[in-house]
């Protein structure tokens, strides 16, 4: 089956690259189409099942607006989980091209938007972290609000958004950091800076220190997911893993292109440029507890944005001398994303 589920992605693909409203409303088509085929095999699909059928079980579960979703469903159509599911894949899909459209309304590769958020983040949040990616998504129409509209109303419904994405997974309250950040002038100096910062610690966090301090911090009711994730049956990931060593390169690109972004664009790169900077540091320093990943990659979600804007937006690229070099580098991130995004579809 694996096969054809790739084929259907390649057809995906190329309908987005077509950048028409048709041919994006067929992808998210066959894109649902696709996840159709979810089984217990995938991660997590058990204790959503679970979470759907027996929801009575969990009221004792923090994030409870995901709960409610489930139980209005049930009592309103009676439907099998599986189309609960479907259906909230098809939800995050609209929340997805609403906010996206909301922070790069005018873009006219809107398609290629599309394929960078599903090769990076997209097929495995919508594929297998369903709760994450709806409260991501949810994040995503708040940061839209919060560029385009002014005053005390930008700081409303970014907030109104962040607390429903709460309900839904609580890491979620992690974003509220972002607006005291967001007044916060960086140089690219100091971006690098802070790099260099994520690299020491990262190197240090494997110690037996740096996991006691990640166990300490667990401890704290806001952090406790950590725990979860300490306990978790899965080895730990290695230092230079495929998803880490993307995520270092990508921030790397994303501190070097600052200054050469399209001026138009710039204040728009800078806010998700600090929010990849909030997931290079939480990398830096708990990447060494199984599943983890789930926890910093939800900073990383947002950085489609990023490598859109330094592909599409980049003044550096025009210029001759150095479009070779940035346009390899990028073409090799890219596929390793896309074998990253690969090795995903071939659990359906």
């Amino acid at each position: 089956m694996s096969g054809h589920i790739i084929l259907v992605f390649v057809i995906i693909a190329f309908l987005a690259l077509l950048n028409k409203k048709w041919g994006l409303l067929v992808s998210f088509a066959l894109l649902i189409w696709m996840l159709s085929f979810r089984t217990n095999e995938i991660p997590d699909t058990e204790i959503y099942q679970w979470m759907y059928d027996d929801p009575i079980s969990r009221l004792d579960y923090n994030e409870i607006g995901f709960l409610f979703l489930g139980i209005g469903f049930k009592m309103a159509t009676g439907a099998e989980f599986i189309v609960f599911y479907l259906s909230l894949v098809g939800v995050c899909l609209a929340l997805w091209y609403f906010g996206s459209k909301k922070i790069l309304p005018d873009d006219e590769h809107f398609g290629m938007l599309f394929l960078i958020f599903l090769s990076f983040f997209g097929f495995f949040y919508l594929g297998i972290t369903i709760r994450n990616c709806l409260s991501e998504v949810l994040i995503l129409c708040g940061l839209g609000f919060f560029l385009r509209l002014k005053g005390w109303k930008r700081i409303f419904f970014y907030l109104l958004f962040v607390v429903l994405a709460m309900f839904i997974h609580r890491s979620a309250a992690f974003f509220l950091l972002l607006l005291p950040l967001i007044r916060v002038k960086i140089s690219t100096s100091g971006y690098y800076r802070i790099f260099a910062l994520c690299v020491i610690l990262w190197l240090l966090s494997g110690s037996a220190l740096s996991r006691g301090i990640v166990g300490e911090i667990s401890k704290l009711s806001m952090f406790s997911k950590l725990d979860n994730y300490s306990s978790s049956a899965e080895s730990a990931p290695s230092m230079l893993s495929l998803q880490i060593l993307i995520n270092w390169i990508v921030s790397y690109f994303a501190i070097r292109s600052q200054n050469s972004i399209e001026t138009k664009y710039r204040s728009i790169y800078n806010y998700f440029l600090k929010i990849n900077m909030m997931g290079l540091f939480t990398l830096s320093v708990i990447w060494s507890v199984p599943t983890s990943y789930r926890f910093y990659n939800m900073f990383f979600f947002f950085n489609f944005i990023l490598i859109y804007l330094i592909i599409f937006h980049n003044n550096r690229i025009t210029k001759k001398k150095s479009k070779s070099i940035y346009s390899l580098s990028i073409s090799a991130a890219y596929f390793a994303i896309l074998l990253h995004s690969f090795s995903f579809l071939l659990l359906y």
